[in-house]
């Protein structure tokens, strides 16, 4: 029998959610961001995940760069208050 839609997609979702390899996001932007992410990842021939991963990455080393280590413990573990 032929899987519907919804099962289709849970199976997507759990063969790329292994443990520590990947984390879903849900996100609403403005239309102008959206078409700009598209553009950007057709522009370089990627998927729209790796153009997001990309600029979070950059951004993140901007932020972090010039920390000293007490500011970079205090960055990093910023995260364990948010989740």
């Amino acid at each position: 029998m032929a899987k519907t839609t919804a099962e289709r997609q849970a199976a997507y979702r759990t063969r790329h959610l292994k443990e520590g390899e990947g984390e879903r996001i849900s996100v609403v932007v403005s239309l102008g961001a959206a078409m700009a992410l598209r553009r950007l990842a057709a522009h370089g021939g990627t998927s729209q995940r790796n153009v997001i991963e990309s600029l979070l990455v950059e951004a993140q080393t901007k932020v972090t760069r010039d920390m000293n280590a007490d500011q970079q413990t205090a960055y990093y573990d910023a995260v364990s208050i948010i989740r």
